[in-house]
Formats: C-alpha cells, sequence, structure tokens
C-alpha cells in the first residue's frame, strides 16, 4: 500500500492492517494542523500596511502605517510624530546654530538656553574710556572717551573736604558750572574726600567739538559721529513738501509713499461737470457737460425700405416717386435712445460691374441736365441742389432715430405746386447704412 506520497510505503501486509496505520498516520497530521492553527497572537495593527500573516487559521492583513523621513523646523508650538506608525525613513529635527544664549533676550528661555542678549543698555563708544571695550545691546564698543590729561588737572586744584560740605556750596569757589568736581573717597585717617576741581573748558577741549550743523537729507545717508561734543545744535532739515502728492507713484521718499503720476492728460473739459479728478497731481474740476453722451457706430447694415417702393438690380429705379414724398431706409439699433445728439449715415447699395466706366459703375444718380453719378447718398449733405432741369425740386437726406430704430429719409420737396421728377435714382436692389450716431 503506497500512501503520504512516499514510495516507503506501509510495512502492513493485509488491507485492514495498512487501513489502521493510515488512519494513525491521517490522525498525526491532523495533530500538527490543529496545533498550527493555535500558532501565533498576531492582529493587524500588529502587522505593517500591505503585509499579510497566517494566525491561527486565519489570514491578516497588516494596518500599522508607513511614516517616509521627514524634517521637523521647530517653531512656537510642538510639533509631534503619531504614534502607531511604523517609521520607514528618518525623522530630523532641525538644529540652528543661532540658538546660543547671545542670540537670546537676557531672562528668556528658549528650547532650554538661557539667553544672555540685552536691550536695555545705553552707553555708546563715547560713554566709555578710550582703549576700553565693552558689550552694549550684544554688540562690541570700543571706547572713545579721552582720559583728562595732567595739564588739565594742573589748571584747577586739588583739595579736601567733606563731601557734603562740597555740594551744599559751603566753599565760595564750588561753581559746579564752571568746574568739574572728581571726588575720592576719604580714607580712615582723615574721614574727609579729596576732590579735584578741573575747569569745565579744559575738560571740554579733551572731547571732539562739534559746532552747529545743518543736515539736508540726501541720496545717502550722513552721520554725527559718535564722541563728540555737540558745542551746537545739530539740525536735519524737514521739507513740507515731503508729501504724498509730490512723489511719484511707486516710489518712496524716507518712508513716505508717492501717488503722483505724469502721464495723465484730462483737462477740466474731459471731466464731468461738478466732478473733480486729481491730474499729474493737481486737483481738476470738470466742465463737461456731455459726459452722458454715447456713441454708437454702424457699418454696412443691411437696412428695409418702405413696402410701397420696389427696386430692381442693374435698371435704374426713381427712389421719390411722384406721388410719395418721402422714402425710409431703416436698421435696427438694438436699444431706444432718450435723445438724439448728432447723426451722420449714408446709403450704400450692392450693384457691382467689372467696368471701369464712371457711368456703368455707381449705385446711384441725379438729373441735373446730364446725369450725376454717386456711389452713395449721405445724410451729410443735408440738402442737396436747389435748382434740377427748371423745375426747381429740393431733395433733403436726414438721419433720425425712430424709436428703437435708425432711418435715413430722402424727402423731394418742390418749392411750389406738387411734387417734381424725382432726383435720385438707384440700379441696387439692396440697401446698407453706415455712419455714427451720438445719443443719449
Amino acid at each position: 500500500v503506497i500512501y503520504d506520497n512516499s514510495t516507503s510505503g506501509s510495512s502492513a501486509t493485509n488491507v485492514n492492517d495498512a487501513l489502521n496505520d493510515l488512519y494513525s498516520k491521517l490522525n498525526e497530521k491532523q495533530t500538527e494542523i490543529n496545533n498550527i492553527k493555535n500558532i501565533g497572537n498576531a492582529t493587524s495593527d500588529k502587522i505593517l500596511s500591505g503585509y499579510t500573516a497566517y494566525v491561527k487559521g486565519n489570514t491578516i492583513t497588516g494596518s500599522i502605517p508607513s511614516k517616509g523621513a521627514t524634517t521637523y523646523t521647530p517653531g512656537t508650538v510642538n510639533q509631534t510624530i503619531a504614534s502607531g506608525q511604523y517609521l520607514s525613513g528618518a525623522q530630523t529635527i532641525k538644529g540652528d546654530a543661532n540658538l546660543v544664549a547671545a542670540n537670546i533676550v537676557k531672562g528668556k528661555s528658549i528650547f532650554g538656553i538661557n539667553g544672555s542678549y540685552t536691550s536695555d543698555a545705553n552707553a555708546i563708544a563715547g560713554n566709555i574710556l578710550s582703549g576700553k571695550t565693552a558689550y552694549v545691546n550684544g554688540s562690541k564698543i570700543t571706547g572713545t572717551m579721552p582720559v583728562l590729561t595732567s595739564a588739565a588737572l594742573n589748571s584747577g586744584y586739588i583739595g579736601h573736604a567733606n563731601a557734603s560740605e562740597v555740594m551744599s556750596g559751603a566753599y565760595s569757589d564750588n561753581d559746579t558750572t564752571n568746574y568739574l568736581y572728581l571726588g575720592i573717597p576719604g580714607n580712615t585717617y582723615t574721614g574727609n574726600n579729596v576732590w579735584i576741581r578741573t575747569p569745565m573748558t579744559e575738560v571740554i577741549k579733551q572731547l571732539p567739538s562739534k559746532g552747529a550743523t545743518t543736515y539736508t537729507p540726501g541720496v545717502s545717508n550722513q552721520t554725527i559721529a559718535s564722541g563728540s561734543y555737540l558745542s551746537g545744535t545739530q539740525t536735519i532739515k524737514g521739507d513740507a513738501n515731503l508729501v504724498a502728492s509730490n512723489i511719484a507713484k511707486g516710489k518712496t521718499i524716507f518712508g513716505v509713499s508717492g501717488t503722483y503720476t505724469s502721464d495723465a492728460t484730462a483737462t477740466a473739459a474731459d471731466i464731468k461737470s461738478g466732478k473733480t479728478a486729481y491730474v499729474n497731481g493737481s486737483k481738476v474740476t470738470g466742465t463737461n457737460t456731455g459726459g452722458d453722451y454715447k456713441v454708437y457706430k454702424f457699418d454696412k447694415i443691411q437696412a428695409t425700405v418702405d413696402s410701397n417702393q420696389t427696386f430692381t438690380l442693374g435698371t435704374w429705379k426713381k427712389i421719390v416717386t411722384t406721388g410719395t414724398h418721402t422714402v425710409h431706409f431703416k436698421i435696427p439699433l438694438g436699444f431706444t435712445p432718450t435723445e438724439e445728439i448728432s447723426c451722420y449715415a449714408y446709403l450704400s447699395g450692392n450693384y457691382k460691374t467689372t467696368s471701369t466706366s464712371t457711368e456703368t459703375s455707381y449705385n446711384f444718380r441725379f438729373k441735373n441736365g446730364n446725369y450725376s453719378y454717386l456711389y452713395l447718398l449721405t445724410s451729410y449733405l443735408n440738402v442737396g441742389p436747389t435748382a434740377l432741369n427748371s423745375t426747381n425740386v429740393q431733395n433733403v437726406i436726414t438721419c433720425q432715430v425712430s424709436g428703437d430704430k435708425l432711418v435715413l429719409q430722402i424727402e423731394g420737396v418742390k418749392s411750389s405746386g406738387g411734387l417734381a421728377e424725382p432726383i435720385y435714382e438707384t440700379r441696387a436692389d439692396i440697401f446698407y447704412l453706415s455712419g455714427t450716431l451720438v445719443y443719449k
């Protein structure tokens, strides 16, 4: 009997023993399987996300998140790296070489570093003896204050007295205005103070002196050197013109941002009456009363013609016929003006020819003895010839607004009697209006 993928088979000599042997081996395998099922105690939160494991007969998928390399710059609030993550990259908390006591205000501590920087010292180089150094508010200062010479001291005198007597003016020569008194503490032998009186003029002579000076601000800094005795007032000039309106827009002078422009071109006539504006720094009050006018330009818009008028392309037809005093060519405006200020329009037609002859290439003509030919009929002319043939007929072309339409009207008028022969003819059958309308 061969079983269990083994070539050795069973040593049993009959089927019954072989089956018993087989059952025994199966029981052993089942015991091993049961033992495997009881192995392990991991859960998904103990396994890295993206990985699986077989725990007690079950497949577990990991849920631990992974966090890559990150750099943290310390700030004013805490930054945390959350727990429950697998760090797949280094987490770096930045350092700063400037984090030293000398850069931190005295009395303050940053990240455990106690500051030594002060900002309340007020000594300058002239307050520190020449050749000596000291730190003031974190900066090293070398003194410039001169040392009194023996010549200066000799010009006064040395004496001794009780300090209270000197300060109270018990001595008649106690002139603190003109003399400098340098006190030396008394010793145990005399119990008095020794003091030196030196004329102030001699003391001042030892300091660099600077007389009254006026400084006019310019494009570069000007300094009043430290360590000087100011024997005169130092004046930094001001200027009433240092205002925004005197400085070019986009520029700043001594903290004042300019508003002045020099490229504006408007005049009072360009600004609506009663309104004001600044033009190149000057306030301008408008005088223009037509600021509400609008302009509408139109170009070759097809016009409709009165229904009682018919035209044939290529055939001369009268525009104003007997019994019809006017004819209208209209185009839509798309709006209704409240007032018409001015209107200029001209009428063109669709007749075309390849001929270069004047008589055969024009769309319009009128008869004045012989025919005169025109490309356009324009309202700009307004009144045509006053005498055509012998009929003394006038022709008036006007441009006007009617509701939401613009109308070019051609009117034939005879000075006396009825309508005479028409003035204008056309051989176009489609017409276009072009021109300009000024309106409110």
